[in-house]
């Protein structure tokens, strides 16, 4: 998604579907009054000739993902943070590295290569069961599991933090727990979410006007 338009229009498949307003901002990767503002215009149908002044900034980080060298060149920098906070004591050393959804995966790759661990593939999955809408997540048989051990978790953009604390739910119902996260982009400016620590690459505050 490259533009307005294009993020309004899967905000409006979003909300057929029923996801909540945090669910929509955890799916594109943008702020909750980003995710609000999204929804009163997909409801509209049209934008505003004069939309309010953006709030939010979308990563669009597809030129890397477009190569494999690219991919391979950033999985070796999240894998390099991920090894210095291990040896700083402030992630324990993992069992597993879980890689998040599609765009996590392929860098998580890297990262396990690096640290010569398993490779987990965690994926989230919106759920409807009669009314009420809920998201789980599904972990891919094809690889390791996470069950009762430490994992260390490979993303690609922190926003609102709730796919980190979902993910960890789900471990510790596994007797597994999150050791750490290591991400791409951070647009939240933590770095502790949900008792799990957080580093990242790149973060990206709002900076207020005088």
């Amino acid at each position: 998604m490259k533009n307005v338009e294009e993020l309004i229009s899967k905000t409006r498949e979003l909300v057929e579907k029923g996801l909540t307003t945090e669910e929509i901002a955890n799916r594109l990767n943008v702020q909750l009054d980003t995710a609000a503002w999204l929804k009163m215009h997909a409801k509209k149908g049209t934008l505003v000739k004069a939309p309010p002044e953006p709030v939010d900034v979308y990563a669009d980080w597809s030129q890397i993902g477009l190569s494999f060298i690219r991919v391979e060149y950033l999985g070796l920098m999240l894998a390099d943070l991920a090894m210095e906070n291990i040896e700083k004591g402030i992630f324990q050393e993992p069992d597993v590295i879980g890689g998040v959804d599609v765009d996590g995966g392929p860098i998580a790759l890297i990262v396990a290569r690096e640290l010569g661990k398993p490779l987990a593939l965690l994926r989230q999955q919106h759920v409807t069961e009669g009314e009420k809408c809920a998201e789980t997540v599904i972990e891919e048989s094809s690889f390791s599991e996470i069950k009762n051990k430490k994992v260390l978790l490979v993303d690609d953009v922190l926003t609102t933090g709730a796919r980190i604390k979902i993910i960890s739910d789900f471990a510790k119902e596994r007797g597994a727990e999150i050791v750490g996260a290591v991400i791409l982009i951070d647009k939240k400016g933590v770095e502790n979410v949900a008792g799990v620590p957080v580093k990242s690459l790149i973060k990206i505050l709002p900076l207020a006007r005088s």
